[in-house]
Parts: C-alpha cells; sequence; structure tokens
C-alpha cells in the first residue's frame, strides 16, 4: 500500500471516528467538548435514577401458580428491598417492598426466621401512626409485624407520599408491598409458611 493510500485511509477511518463521536452525542443530547466527561457521568446519573414504583400494579410480573403441597418459602432481603417467593432453592417470584427504616427499635424490621401466624384481615388503620395499609399478614407477634400494602389513611386510600418510597426504606417495621403483591400474598400465603428476613 503506497503513502497516498494509508494517508486516505487514515483520514477517512478519523472523520468516520468524529462523525460517530458527533452523531452518537447527539442522539443521546450528550455534550461533545472537552469538558464533556463530568456531564456524561450526570447524563447518565439522571438516565438511572429508578422511576418510583407502580404500587396499583404486580411487581414481578405475571404471579406463579402454586400448588397445595408446593414447598413453599419468603425470603426477605432488607439491603435489596424485595422479597423472594421461593419453592425449595428457587425464586420463583420477586416483589419489590420497602422495611423498616431501622433509625430505632421502634421502625427495626426484625431478622431471622419466622413463621406466618393465623392473624391476618383485609385492612386495618392505626390512628396513632395515622397510618394503615389492606392485605395484611402477620408473621411475628400476632399482628406487630406484617406483610401489607403500601400506606393508607383512614378512608382506606392510598398515602401517595408514601407509596412512591416502595423499594426504598420506610417502613415501622413492617413489609409494604405493591397493592396486589400484598393481596396475593394474603390469598396465597398459608399458615406456618417459613419467613426468613436478612
Amino acid at each position: 500500500m503506497n503513502v497516498l493510500s494509508r494517508l486516505f485511509l487514515k483520514g477517512l477511518v478519523l472523520l468516520l471516528g468524529t462523525f460517530i463521536l458527533l452523531y452518537g452525542c447527539s442522539i443521546l443530547n450528550l455534550p461533545s467538548d472537552k469538558k464533556s466527561a463530568a456531564q456524561i457521568n450526570q447524563h447518565l446519573k439522571n438516565d438511572n435514577k429508578a422511576e418510583p414504583v407502580n404500587w396499583l400494579m404486580p411487581t414481578g410480573g405475571a404471579y406463579p401458580l402454586i400448588g397445595s403441597n408446593d414447598p413453599i418459602w419468603i425470603k426477605v432481603s432488607k439491603e435489596k428491598q424485595r422479597v423472594y417467593i421461593m419453592k425449595e432453592n428457587k425464586i420463583i417470584y420477586t416483589m419489590i417492598c420497602s422495611t423498616g427504616l431501622d433509625k430505632n427499635s421502634d421502625t427495626f424490621t426484625p431478622e431471622g426466621t419466622f413463621y406466618i401466624q393465623k392473624e391476618r384481615g383485609l385492612s386495618f388503620y392505626n390512628a396513632q401512626e395515622k397510618e394503615g395499609a389492606k392485605y395484611w399478614v402477620s408473621w411475628k407477634n400476632h399482628g406487630e409485624f406484617l406483610f401489607h400494602s403500601v400506606a393508607t389513611d383512614k378512608n382506606g386510600n392510598v398515602i401517595q407520599s408514601e407509596a412512591m418510597k416502595l423499594g426504598h426504606k420506610a417502613s415501622h417495621g413492617c413489609v409494604r408491598l405493591a397493592v396486589p403483591d400484598a393481596k396475593w400474598i394474603y390469598d396465597n400465603i398459608r399458615y406456618n409458611t417459613k419467613v426468613v428476613i436478612s
């Protein structure tokens, strides 16, 4: 290959690289000058901000069908703010949750192994906390620690400012769920089902 051919190819590669850089930046709405690194990082951070979870929809897609003899148990990750419906050692469904704020003993979600208790109900309201919830199922202290929906007001309406915290620590110790996720647990998780919280 002669010198002219090499120069032509280098120029073509340089031109093509510049075009890709400028065109790519314009598609992503990114700056193309030298100060762009910090702005690109900020743009990517903004793009990765999580949208609020839709608390009126199942957070893991279509629910699994479980049989009456299936070895189902529940695993709660406080770190990931997730509830995993387990079948033996396999995750069959994942729900987004909010566990306790863990700021003091009044907002701490206990860790350990528990079992679903007999107490459950369609709704409750705590006048002292000015919050209630729908579809509650007790897993500790017979009505003190529960799986339940995002917080509701005294009329049973979802408190949106609280519901928007779904996926982040927010409760007084219970495990908050999207409304249909709470209903699914209420309808499908049997008495004495194992619950492991870590």
